[in-house]
């Protein structure tokens, strides 16, 4: 460069002139909006796509797949009810979701605790207009908890107080009792009647028929138990647990103490104790030899079900090494046949009708089962990386597949199974 430009007549500094002028025109060509918008176009995926990031938490349906933002915001993809995305994409400071009425309802907690209200269904469809609405519950504040019937809508408030709102003349007998209640901390419903679980451990029960009223003698009667810790749904009924970790059911104690969580699956219930080992109720199968090896284990620290819906009762165990152990098969067989050796440093498991899924330490899963043909995506899945939740769609049936979505550590989603209704395009 030094001989280029050296002084010995005018044509270097002629050729140095150029050179700028063509640096100018290049930088101003650059810089134009034209060119600019250009580019940012090329190297942006898209908004529809970076919208599906920052995710704390999803729910998956027949068809559908929606995520809730760390922002408040809220996303959907899949079925297209008519104008649903429009309508939810303007939900703002949400802070959970969750579904109600039978998966017919998504709710939407906001920050100030009022409802934000979406139909996941068409009424035509079903034969009726009779559903609720948004406006149904505008004027609802302070909710922490909602139940969402067809005859009547529940939410429980900060202040321990229940609002209610009836459909029916008989419901609204229930909902005047019900909204007498106060110092109440969680509530909970079933067949028999309504459950408030109040701050001093006692609890008020609304009942509903014959049967509720004999449920309600038992739970409001002065030698009832005050020392309650949480309400907790079994079956088709509601359960308790003490403080001491005993449960009770249907007005009898089944003998179970020291129990931090229950589950429950078709007709047998289990619970896990404080030391590892399992309590279980073995329902219309009282001599299945596989639920009292259940029954054996120890060092478990949590329980997989059947995350899809289905009836398979046979839990897997997952123990404090990070392994994991099932029951055996009068082949000798675990059950399902699936093979779990070499699974080790396990953090969380997932278990369908004939598979199970494990997330280790690493975020990388481990996969086992699909011999009746109900998850044809084992093999995709199997394959992704920084993993730190998985989530199933419930009850599929043979119009709505399943799918599976995993979110990821950074907190974005990748997603396998039936596409057909876009459920999976989760960016």
């Amino acid at each position: 460069m030094t001989e280029y430009f050296r002084r010995t007549d005018n044509r270097p500094l002629r050729r140095m002139a150029w050179l700028l002028a063509m640096a100018l025109v290049l930088t101003l060509f650059l810089s134009c909006p034209g060119r600019t918008a250009e580019a940012e176009v090329e190297n942006d995926p898209g908004e529809s796509e970076s919208e599906w990031c920052d995710i704390r938490d999803l729910i998956l349906g027949e068809g559908y797949t929606i995520a809730l933002r760390k922002d408040g915001r809220v996303l959907y993809t899949g079925k297209e009810f008519p104008g649903i995305k429009e309508r939810i994409a303007g939900w703002e400071q949400i802070e959970r979701i969750e579904l109600q009425g039978f998966g017919r309802y998504l709710v939407g907690y906001r920050e100030d605790g009022s409802i934000r209200l979406e139909l996941l269904f068409d009424p035509e469809e079903y034969g009726s207009s009779d559903h609720w609405t948004e406006e149904d519950l505008a004027s609802w504040s302070g909710v922490t908890q909602m139940i969402l019937e067809d005859g009547r809508a529940l939410g429980l408030t900060e202040a321990g107080t229940v609002l209610t709102l009836p459909r029916g003349e008989e419901d609204a007998e229930l909902c005047r009792e019900i909204s007498e209640w106060t110092d109440i901390c969680q509530i909970a419903e079933d067949y028999s009647g309504v459950m408030g679980l109040r701050n001093n451990g006692t609890v008020a029960f609304a009942a509903i028929g014959d049967y509720g009223r004999q449920r309600k003698a038992f739970w409001e009667d002065e030698t009832a138990a005050k020392n309650i810790r949480e309400l907790v749904k079994c079956f088709y009924t509601v359960c308790a647990l003490d403080e001491n970790g005993t449960l009770i059911s249907d007005g009898s104690e089944l003998g179970w103490t020291n129990i931090e969580k229950v589950y429950y699956a078709s007709d047998s219930m289990f619970g896990l104790r404080g030391d590892g080992t399992v309590a279980v109720c073995f329902g219309f199968y009282p001599d299945d030899p596989r639920l009292l090896e259940v029954a054996g284990w120890d060092h478990i620290t949590a329980l997989g079900f059947d995350v899809t819906g289905w009836a398979r009762y046979l839990p897997v165990g997952l123990r404090d090494d990070g392994t994991v152990c099932a029951v055996m098969e009068d082949d000798g067989n675990r059950y399902g046949s699936w093979d779990f050796t070499g699974w080790t440093d396990v953090k969380k498991l997932y278990s369908g009708t004939d598979f199970t899924i494990g997330i280790r330490s690493d975020g990388s899963l481990l996969v086992t089962g699909g011999e009746f043909g109900g998850a044809p995506y084992l093999d995709e899945i199997a394959g992704w990386t920084d993993i730190r939740a998985i989530y199933f769609i419930a009850f599929p049936r043979e119009e709505y597949p399943s799918h599976i979505v995993g979110l990821k550590t950074d907190g974005t989603l990748v997603a396998a199974g039936d596409n057909s209704l876009g459920q999976c395009d989760v960016g």
